[in-house]
């Protein structure tokens, strides 16, 4: 995974107040109440980064396992979350048995890594039955400079992510856009960084107000989105499923 220990900082100082990962974990949790319930086994935080997903987690009482490839992205998660179960290793090399563990997430990685392995190897460490909740930016035709400074390979249609998904093996339970009401602002945001590249941190370090207002969008467009289907967004969201027979199709 292409990650700088400079970005990791940065997003440590993001992640608790920016609308678009509050906005994010809403989503986390509405796939977390689908899956709750159907058994007590450990969930896998894949490229945990500074420990926000892990941290929330573990705070809703799912036995969380953090991994990062980073010691870094490791040592942040630590002091966010003490006494999270920390593990170095890499989404293309789970160090962990084949079906042991519950559930996986791979929020905002498989853009960073060959994506058929890593959902090869997350199938692989899941039990028949288990659960894998995923993010990934979307839409090709917003490529820009901030994918390039952050390390991406791609991004992502609905299509593609349910064939990656469906090639895997997994069942594909929900598929999502998110970010569509202020898609028309991403847009301009990324139209504009190609002439003037230091408005990429506009989208880094939004106002007091704008950080607000971005968040009451994106809570109302999370809740709108559990009756209908937003058609895009800057970024897709997903649940899927290792089938219970464990037959990998």
């Amino acid at each position: 995974m292409s990650f700088s220990v400079e970005r990791l900082q940065r997003l440590a100082a993001m992640e608790e107040d920016h609308f678009w990962f509050r906005g994010r974990w809403l989503w986390v949790q509405r796939f977390l109440q689908m899956v709750r319930g159907a058994s007590s086994g450990p969930v896998l935080d894949i490229g945990c980064g500074t420990g926000f997903s892990a941290a929330l987690l573990a705070s809703q009482g799912f036995p969380v396992v953090a991994l990062d490839p980073m010691l870094e992205g490791l040592r942040l998660a630590a002091h966010r979350k003490p006494r999270l179960h920390l593990v170095q290793g890499s989404a293309l090399s789970l160090p962990f048995r084949p079906g042991s563990l519950q559930g996986a997430l791979l929020m905002d990685v498989l853009e960073h890594v060959p994506a058929e392995q890593a959902l090869g190897e997350v199938w692989r460490v899941l039990t028949p039955g288990g659960f894998l909740i995923f993010s990934v930016p979307s839409l090709p035709w917003l490529w820009s400079r901030r994918d390039e400074g952050a390390g991406h390979f791609c991004r992502y249609t609905r299509k593609q992510m349910r064939r990656l998904l469906i090639q895997a093996g997994f069942i594909p339970q929900e598929l999502r856009y998110y970010l569509f009401l202020l898609l028309p602002v991403v847009l301009v945001s990324r139209l504009l960084a190609r002439f003037w590249p230091a408005s990429e941190q506009l989208e880094e370090r939004p106002g007091k107000l704008a950080n607000t207002l971005g968040y009451v969008l994106v809570r109302g467009e999370v809740g709108v989105g559990r009756w209908i289907s937003w058609p895009l967004g800057s970024s897709l969201v997903g649940l899927a499923f290792k089938p219970r027979e464990g037959f990998r199709g």
